[in-house]
């Protein structure tokens, strides 16, 4: 009878620990660049709901708190404009899940590597579910 009993609540346990994403807790967990590149410092917003990425918002500042997402082409020109890339990664960072997976949008690597930097601080934050601004160095270009 203990043996049973052992078994059942071992898989109720590993259960729980599935539906929770493997520990992280929801909430809304926000990392940024520690220093700027180009003037800008990376951000990255994530919010979780039962274990699961439900809504990504990455994003840039400059020193005075300009998101990038408000420039227009013309202020801020790129082969791919901000208006594609933007939102194509933060899809892309939902579809992931992890920042392993996150894939790169063409026309913006760099903000694709500091999206997956970024990404990996506020795992470990969601984990502890510590929902204070990660700081990150970011990545090398």
């Amino acid at each position: 009878m203990k043996k049973i009993l052992t078994i059942a609540l071992t898989a109720v346990l590993a259960l729980s620990l599935v539906a929770c994403g493997g520990g992280i807790k929801d909430g809304t967990y926000t990392a940024e660049a520690a220093e700027a590149s180009h003037d800008w410092f990376d951000t990255l917003s994530v919010t979780y709901k039962d274990g699961k990425v439900v809504e990504a918002i990455y994003d840039a500042k400059d020193a005075a708190g300009v998101l990038k997402s408000t420039k227009t082409a013309e202020e801020y020109p790129m082969e791919v404009p901000l208006t594609e890339w933007m939102p194509k990664l933060n899809e892309n960072i939902v579809k992931a899940g992890t920042a392993d997976k996150i894939e790169a949008v063409a026309g913006a690597t760099n903000s694709s590597n500091a999206a997956k930097a970024l990404m990996k601080a506020i795992e470990e934050n969601a984990k502890k579910g510590n929902t204070e601004t990660a700081k990150v160095a970011m990545p090398k270009e």
